[in-house]
């Protein structure tokens, strides 16, 4: 038989004139498709695909000019291909008369389909890649145009009529018989075919073919999902009894998440009691390295990561413990089926290890929909929807292995922040249509006590939450302290703050100190205390001028910028008192950055502390306000302002946020503004608790799901969840450098459906509120909630470099710090720190001095 055109005539005219290629009268241009292409002055650009045997598919580009009968009349537009083979470009090829010539399925022809496939499904397979069009063949007397010549049943029909009998009525009866009546019934026919084939059958059969393997499809799923799945039945069953088998459902239904699935193996030793009985899976904490879960990948030597990140993973894997790890245990290499017979005395309960650990019937699979929400797959609003995960099961069901007892298990590890300013931090990107976002609602308890803080880092922030004309700060850091004190100015919310100024500062003792105000006020006290090769102590018995000699523009570490902050108290005996002199200039004699000079016009006695800044800014341009953007992520600041090398009092310092500060003058002035800020992991320890916020495992302090849908819902004014469905202790809490990590488990018995997450203290104080997209559990599946939240005031090592320097967005100076590089008597290069103030642009070549130029360029 001959190869008919996979579409009808009647289908291709109807095509082609619906599209308006030939009313000569259009002059406007309009969109055909989604973003497809544009028909413009009566002509459609058609794009045909010549099946080449040297070439496979090539693209070429036609306008269709006219219809005579079986001939389209085309004119040839151009070679659309691309690529190259054998290092000669197919775009100088030319198709060869007579060959085939296709629709690919992203053609404008498919879009047509697509909009009236009711009409047409039964008709023509619009799921198939090529759409066979016709023969293509040259026009005779005309340059460029060629006739892609239509060959469909009715044109076959009618050739085996002898020519004398093809009357116009018998043709027309043919025509109409073959191709707009037994065309669907002969392209469904073609469906028996490709009965097999998932990828172009229509969707109405793909039940058969599954049924063919004995699986039943839930038809109400996507269709590419279906599609999927049906084409990767013979592998999924060639898998029964397999983890493989497993992770072939999860992708499928996951529509090509990039999230992972865990399986957990459990090994156990040969004499430990219960090794094959029916896990003891309703309390969470037996899935631990404590029992012996280990990720089935590390077997193949592929260890787990992103998702919940490796913090969570390296619990699990053979391959090494996390540090720190919240189990303070050693992990063995991935256990080998024990070979040996147990030890003599092997009895099963004993707590004595054998060393022969076997593989038991217990296995986890674990779900990790940390990475995106599988709903954003399908363009729903949803991380994990009932029906979806109820399909997970029931099909997971269907291959599990043999003999084999399973825990069903959801991770979620949502992002957050300790934070005063209560941002919302995000678990997803901004594109995703899923979403789980989290509020830290706690920021009126935190204060936080750096006792044997990390780094050797020594700070501390002291929270004043009720009004008090009398602050009394027990710091335990040393009587060597820099303070400065904050107000909020829309209490109670602890941003923005502004400076504000004790009438009095007493240091009482090496760790007690009183901060006494006009009016009584709530807010923070930052206390800076004394750090080794960043700190300066200075205790003179009586002395004026005080020539404070710190050396700590040559010995503070690299990253430390030469600016200085620096507290004065008076007398030399407890108690003292915050004093400030006439003049504190600095750098000494405007050269001398290793010295500060401070000068009281009397004799005193007393004490100092001089630290090195974590950053400068420099404002060149004279201005009134100065706006700093130092990128800290840090409430936790200390500024001192200088101009022409002496300090000088703002009249304002406001803390807009944590990157940013504005710092008032009575007139515009130009200098610089040392800042120290203190980093999260200093200022935030732990033991049980977070930050003092009462947080913690072992019973104190509780978890809370819900199902709220009220997008206007506020926790800060009812301290709740919107609509709670369930409750729990933490499983446990635990945190490196820079992170805390709340663990808790939602466990199996109950089916919920989560919108919104609460973690409380012990005093009932909301302290995280997470709202999110539906996240369903099940109720033989539990929800692992893995909250990674940043500890306060932490920042990553791309912002809080302490060798930043800034000038003001006023500043026109084209330097910045490492601009420069110089060449040394050896030719050796070496690194530089560049920055300006009214007059000067400096240049600290090394630590041997400093070079100075004018900014017009006349200088020394």
């Amino acid at each position: 038989m001959s190869k008919f055109s996979d579409s009808s005539y009647q289908i291709l005219k109807d095509y082609f004139i619906a599209t308006g290629a030939f009313d000569t009268s259009v002059s406007d241009s309009w969109l055909l498709g989604i973003k497809k292409a544009i028909i413009a002055d009566g002509s459609i650009a058609e794009v045909l695909y010549e099946d080449n045997a040297d070439y496979g598919f090539v693209p070429y580009s036609f306008i269709i000019n006219e219809i005579d009968g079986n001939k389209f009349k085309m004119l040839y537009d151009g070679n659309l291909a691309t690529h190259s083979i054998d290092g000669v470009p197919v775009s100088a090829a030319m198709f060869e008369v007579g060959n085939n010539m296709y629709f690919r399925k992203d053609s404008f022809f498919y879009e047509y389909l697509v909009e009236n496939s009711d009409e047409f499904r039964d008709s023509i397979n619009t799921n198939r890649t090529f759409c066979f069009f016709g023969k293509i063949w040259p026009v005779s007397n005309e340059t460029g145009i060629w006739n892609i010549e239509f060959e469909g049943m009715k044109d076959y029909m009618e050739s085996a009529l002898p020519v004398p009998n093809r009357t116009t009525n018998l043709v027309e009866l043919v025509d109409v018989w073959y191709d707009q009546v037994n065309h669907e019934v002969y392209n469904m026919t073609k469906y028996l075919w490709a009965l097999l084939d998932a990828k172009e059958i229509d969707i109405r059969w793909l039940g058969y073919i599954a049924s063919m393997y004995g699986i039943e499809i839930n038809e109400g799923i996507n269709e590419f999902v279906l599609r999927e799945w049906v084409d990767l039945l013979v592998y999924f069953l060639k898998r029964v009894g397999t983890y493989n088998a497993l992770y072939i459902v999860y992708k499928v239904f996951s529509g090509g998440s990039a999230n992972a699935i865990n399986i957990y193996e459990r090994w156990q030793e040969w004499c430990q009691s219960g090794a094959g009985d029916i896990p003891p899976f309703k309390e969470f904490p037996q899935f631990a390295p404590g029992v012996n879960d280990f990720n089935w990948l590390e077997f193949y030597g592929i260890r787990p990561s992103g998702g919940a990140g490796v913090e969570w993973y390296d619990q699990f894997s053979p391959s090494g413990a996390p540090t720190p790890n919240p189990y303070s245990i050693d992990m063995n290499p991935y256990p080998t089926l024990a070979l040996e017979e147990p030890l003599a005395g092997c009895n099963p309960g004993s707590a004595t290890p054998t060393g022969s650990l076997v593989i038991t019937p217990h296995y986890i699979t674990e779900l990790d929909l940390t990475t995106e929400p599988i709903g954003d797959r399908f363009y729903e609003e949803w991380i994990l929807s009932k029906f979806y995960i109820d399909e997970f099961i029931r099909n997971w069901e269907y291959v599990r292995p043999v003999g084999k007892y399973v825990q069903y298990q959801e991770l979620i590890a949502p992002a957050c922040a300790q934070s005063r300013t209560g941002e919302v931090e995000s678990l997803y990107s901004d594109e995703s249509l899923g979403y789980f976002d989290t509020t830290f609602t706690g920021s009126a308890l935190l204060s936080a006590w750096a006792g044997t803080p990390s780094a050797g880092e020594i700070a501390y922030t002291y929270s004043q939450e009720v009004a008090s004309t009398t602050w009394t700060v027990t710091h335990s850091l040393s009587s060597s302290v820099i303070i400065q004190a904050w107000e909020p100015v829309n209490p109670p919310d602890f941003t923005p703050m502004k400076r504000v100024i004790p009438t009095d500062i007493e240091i009482v003792s090496d760790s007690v100190a009183v901060l006494t105000f006009d009016s009584a006020i709530i807010g923070l006290a930052n206390v800076a205390g004394y750090i080794p090769t960043i700190a300066f102590e200075f205790n003179p018995a009586g002395a004026d001028p005080w020539l404070i000699s710190h050396q700590l523009a040559t010995t503070a570490p690299s990253e430390y910028p030469t600016g200085m902050a620096v507290n004065l108290f008076t007398p030399n005996t407890t108690p003292k008192f915050k004093s400030w002199p006439d003049i504190i200039q600095y750098p000494y004699l405007g050269t001398d950055f290793n010295k500060t000079q401070a000068t009281w016009n009397s004799i005193q006695g007393g004490e100092s502390l001089t630290r090195n800044a974590d950053y400068v800014h420099y404002q060149i341009i004279p201005s009134s306000t100065w706006n700093i953007n130092h990128g800290m992520n840090s409430d936790g600041i200390i500024i001192q302002t200088f101009t022409d090398d002496k300090y000088v009092n703002p009249i304002d310092i406001t803390l807009l946020d944590t990157n940013n500060t504005t710092v008032e003058f009575t007139s515009a002035i130009s200098g610089y503004a040392n800042i120290i800020y203190f980093k999260r992991n200093v200022i935030a320890r732990i033991d049980c608790d977070i930050t003092d916020t009462g947080i913690c495992s072992g019973g104190i302090g509780y978890w809370r799901v819900g199902n709220g849908v009220n997008p206007d819902y506020n926790p800060f004014e009812f301290n709740d969840l919107e609509s709670p469905t369930a409750s729990g202790d933490y499983w446990r809490i635990w945190q490196d450098a820079e992170t805390f990590y709340i663990d808790f488990i939602v466990p199996i018995g109950e089916e919920l459906t989560i919108t919104e997450v609460g973690l409380f203290n012990i005093h009932d104080n909301l302290l995280y509120y997470s709202k999110c997209s539906e996240l369903h559990k099940p109720e033989e599946v539990q929800t692992v909630f893995h909250y990674k939240s940043q500890a306060l005031w932490v920042t990553d090592s791309s912002s809080s470099s302490s060798s930043s320097v800034s000038s003001s967005s006023s500043s026109n100076s084209c330097f910045g710090d490492g601009d420069l590089t110089f060449i040394d008597q050896d030719y050796q290069a070496f690194t530089n720190k560049v920055w300006a103030d009214g007059n000067f642009i400096y240049v600290s070549a090394d630590s041997s001095g400093i070079l100075s130029y004018s900014v017009d360029g006349s200088g020394n």
